[in-house]
């Protein structure tokens, strides 16, 4: 977790919908319960209708009630639906109210302080990864020409007294408008004990083949 924004707003939504989706089911199980009440009434009025105790009529109102009985059922099942969904999104923001790190690593800036008011895409701190350090250097256009993805390199990295192995990963397919150079970027293949004193931002120089 790098940042955690107040989340009682969202955790007082997933209270009211948990509420909502509550009351939500009991409704649809009294359409249920209404529904086997007005079936039943329907087969009794049948057969006494049958048997000449009741008018006609009295089938046309219990089937009536049964359709009555059963769209509000379909509008209680909907309401369910709906509520779900509800839950789902506030459940959702909860959840999304702490920002994780995608990578292990160290967060290398920090661009906003506890409390502050964040738009949204605001950034909040820059994360650099731990695992296999790069190197980025610049090389100029008739120097690429060796360099592709796998090649190895040799560079001496301040702070870091034997050189260091390097793996080309990418050369850059166009030329910086401001240099005229072509960025290359390398897999740093240091062992553990080097490995731990590499940082952000030390300076190395490279032998390019």
């Amino acid at each position: 977790v790098v940042a955690e924004l107040d989340p009682r707003p969202y955790e007082e939504e997933v209270r009211v919908a948990e509420a909502s989706l509550g009351a939500a089911e009991a409704s649809r199980r009294q359409a249920m319960v209404d529904i086997d009440d007005a079936r039943r009434r329907l087969v009794m009025e049948t057969k006494a209708v049958s048997a000449g105790v009741s008018a006609t009529a009295t089938i046309e109102e219990a089937r009536l009630a049964v359709k009555r009985v059963e769209a509000a059922a379909q509008r209680a099942v909907a309401s369910v639906a709906a509520e779900n969904a509800r839950l789902t999104t506030a459940r959702s923001r909860v959840a999304e109210s702490r920002l994780l790190a995608p990578f292990s690593g160290q967060v290398a800036i920090r661009y906003v302080d506890a409390g502050a008011m964040l738009s949204a895409g605001h950034a909040v701190v820059r994360v650099v990864g731990g695992a296999g350090s790069r190197l980025r250097f610049a090389v100029e256009p008739d120097q690429a020409a060796g360099l592709a993805p796998g090649v190895e390199l040799s560079a001496r990295v301040d702070t870091v007294a034997a050189p260091i192995r390097a793996v080309v990963r990418q050369v850059s397919p166009a030329l910086d408008p401001a240099s005229g150079m072509l960025f290359v970027e390398a897999e740093l293949r240091a062992s553990a004990g080097v490995g731990a004193v590499l940082r952000p931002g030390l300076a190395a120089m490279v032998r390019v083949p």
